[in-house]
């Protein structure tokens, strides 16, 4: 089970066309793993990340699981006023979950470094869609309320909504991406006799609370293996569950 985090890392990633170079594995190179993920709040950081993913799951799941606004949507002044309020709100969401990861950008884990450029990049990105698209039904709006609605071209619009569309979902690709790294940083540089990592950096009451912490994912989506049919939100939800529960991985103090 140790190396089984990293083979489903290196397939799944693959399958989905993911960027994403890892220079040292725990077992061909454990002095690299030993000098980029050393011991020590290694707690706060994943309670951190997965209080950022409970901030963002509603968003993430409205860009896994939207839909290319419809001509008839077009012509729905309510509507289209309560997407442009959502999407405002939506960034601070965004924001927040951004903002909680930043204080990780130190070089003294590179673990926890890359996790953190990886997953404020993807932040970055999620905002940057939501003002593009906030930006054209604003279009509408001035449309509709100057009356020149049958002028608005609709067909350009309805393209640019979905290119949109299509991009914030591939940038969702960064959320997998850096809560399985995440489970690299919970491991835990201590050797067993043989030199193999068999340990989390965690404490098994810490253990405890971040399991507690992750009842806020609950349904079979976000239980048992990473598998195929998952969103991204699901299944970075699925390894570090998976993880958590593995006590074949002792807790730090054990």
């Amino acid at each position: 089970m140790k190396l089984r985090i990293l083979f489903i890392t290196a397939v799944f990633l693959y399958m989905s066309v993911i960027p994403f170079a890892f220079s040292f594995e725990l077992k061909e190179n454990p002095s690299e793993f030993i000098r980029n993920n050393p011991d020590g709040n290694k707690y706060d950081f994943a309670k951190a990340f997965i209080t950022s993913l409970e901030g963002i799951k509603s968003s993430v799941e409205r860009s896994q699981n939207s839909q290319v606004v419809s001509p008839q949507d077009i012509l729905d002044a309510k509507k289209i006023s309560e997407l442009v309020d959502y999407l405002t709100l939506d960034n601070v969401k965004w924001r927040v979950a951004k903002n909680m990861m930043k204080k990780y950008l130190i070089p003294d884990n590179g673990l926890m470094l890359k996790v953190a450029h990886v997953f404020i990049k993807m932040c970055d990105e999620q905002i940057f869609f939501n003002v593009e698209e906030r930006k054209l039904l604003q279009q509408i709006q001035k449309a509709l309320r100057e009356k020149k609605i049958k002028d608005f071209n609709q067909q350009l619009f309805l393209r640019e909504h979905k290119k949109l569309s299509e991009q914030r979902k591939e940038s969702l690709k960064g959320l997998l991406e850096s809560a399985l790294l995440t489970c690299k940083v919970m491991v835990s540089t201590k050797q067993n006799i043989y030199g193999e990592f068999d340990s989390l950096g965690i404490t098994s009451k810490e253990r405890d609370r971040l399991i507690y912490k992750m009842d806020n994912f609950y349904g079979e989506n976000y239980d048992g293996e990473l598998r195929a049919g998952q969103s991204f939100l699901e299944g970075s939800v699925s390894v570090i569950k998976e993880l958590l529960f593995d006590y074949s991985w002792h807790s730090i103090d054990e």
